[in-house]
């Protein structure tokens, strides 16, 4: 796995997602952004209480475990993937970003996000050049 700048450069998506939290179920937050290594979601009071119960804050040697499934484009295969919650914020009274990195993605899943990842930011530099 290479590590470089582009490896956690953010690409904004938008749109709605399942997370399954192991134990509580799965709840539906919204993908803000995704880069090659993780994802970075936004949600509300309610559902982060649901996904994070009895957690005040998150830690890295204390990190939950959460399961996202989404789709990049349409007609392509679902991205299921497990990830590590690594940050909450609070962005304003009632809506919260969480940040997680992946944990287990297969070959497959990883050169879709990179693929995406890449031509995007491909797409952006053009439109700046233009």
């Amino acid at each position: 796995m290479k590590r470089n700048l582009i490896y956690h450069t953010l690409v904004p998506v938008e749109q709605d997602i399942e997370v399954l939290a192991k134990r509580n179920g799965e709840h539906s937050c919204r993908l803000e952004s995704i880069s090659k290594d993780g994802v970075t979601l936004s949600t509300d009071r309610f559902t982060l209480d649901k996904l994070l119960p009895n957690h005040a804050s998150v830690a890295p040697k204390q990190c939950v475990e959460l399961d996202i499934d989404f789709h990049l484009m349409r007609g392509q295969l679902p991205i299921v993937a497990q990830g590590r919650l690594i940050a909450v914020r609070r962005l304003c009274r009632d809506r919260y970003e969480l940040k997680l990195t992946f944990t287990s993605l297969s070959e497959q899943q990883q050169a879709i996000i990179d693929q995406f990842v890449e031509d995007a930011l491909h797409g952006t530099q053009q439109q700046k050049v233009a």
